[in-house]
């Protein structure tokens, strides 16, 4: 499990700064970077290295690629269904809706 994922499974949201600021009202968008700011400070976490924060952009880069031809998770097929781009083997269950 790389970092990414781990951080979403242990309830984390994650989401490239640029796609909050592109989809989201200006409100809702300083709302958000007040709440995360609110969220690091109660938990005491300290920010993510150089090296986290790439492995964090290559990641959603790779789920939000329209043109992405394979699933990153298990090396299958992408097929582009219901506005989604979704893993071809249904035992995978990987999907990414932008």
């Amino acid at each position: 499990m790389n970092h990414i994922e781990q951080l979403i499974s242990h309830g984390y949201l994650v989401v490239h700064q640029e796609d909050a600021r592109d989809q989201l009202s200006p409100k809702a968008y300083q709302d958000l970077l007040q709440v995360m700011e609110r969220s690091l400070k109660k938990r005491n976490s300290t920010p993510l290295s150089a090296d986290e924060t790439r492995e964090m952009e290559d990641y959603f880069a790779s789920r939000l690629d329209p043109n992405l031809k394979t699933c990153p998770s298990c090396g299958s097929a992408v097929i582009h269904q219901g506005g989604c781009l979704e893993c071809s083997d249904p035992s995978c269950g990987w999907a990414a809706c932008g």
